[in-house]
This record gives C-alpha cells, structure tokens and sequence, in this order.
C-alpha cells in the first residue's frame, strides 16, 4: 500500500516466492539456480532487492521494502536472476505489474507469471 512522504509517494513491497524456476547452474555437480528478486518502479531511480537462496528453484525471499517516487499509472518491473561468483549473473525471467486505475491505490496480492523465463 503507498504512503504519501511530503508529496512523493512511497509504495511498500513484499516479494515472497518463485517457483518451478529454471536451473542456469545445469552443469553436474554445480548445484542449483541461486535466485534473487530485483523490483523497480519502471523508469524511475531505486530499487528492491532481495538476498539470493542458495541452489533452489523455488526459492521463499519473505522480502519487504519501500520504493520511493510512485505516481498513478506507474508500473513495477521484477526480474529474477541466478547469482554466480564467477561469471555474469544469469537471467530467469522478467514480469510486471501495471495498475491502470490512475486515480487509485495500488493493490495486489496473488501470482505473476515470469517472461522470457527459458535459456
């Protein structure tokens, strides 16, 4: 739920989970995807980003955070990402979150689907 800070709003976050994600680390004996969860309010500065969970594809982050700067009609973007300590890490998969409503609060608590989620 957003809360107005002296004329910026800022919208209060909570990432909780992912599942069936794909395994970026597929070589044997590499274990597991090691995903983490970056947030954006699209085209704005900041972001959220929550702690990466060693060698799961259905990782449970239980991530809260604000973003600063939402005004109706924004989206928010989530990307999903592999970390990796000796390379670049890998994409997962992006979705995003549009409230078309310019005149109300966003609200929502259910399921995104993630794109462009294969290798």
């Amino acid at each position: 739920a957003p809360q107005p800070d002296g004329g910026a709003t800022r919208l209060l976050v909570s990432i909780l989970s992912a599942r069936g994600l794909r395994d970026a680390d597929g070589m044997p004996g590499t274990g597991l995807s090691d995903p983490y969860c970056v947030c954006e309010i699209h085209g704005k500065p900041g972001r959220l980003k929550t702690n990466y969970v060693m060698n799961n594809l259905n990782p449970v982050w239980d991530h809260c955070g604000e973003l600063g700067g939402w005004t109706p009609g924004d989206s928010l973007s989530f990307e999903v990402w592999d970390k990796d300590w000796f390379k670049h890490d890998d994409f997962l998969g992006r979705t995003k979150l549009t409230f078309n409503d310019k005149g109300a609060f966003p609200s929502f608590d259910g399921e995104l689907q993630l794109k462009e989620a294969g290798k």
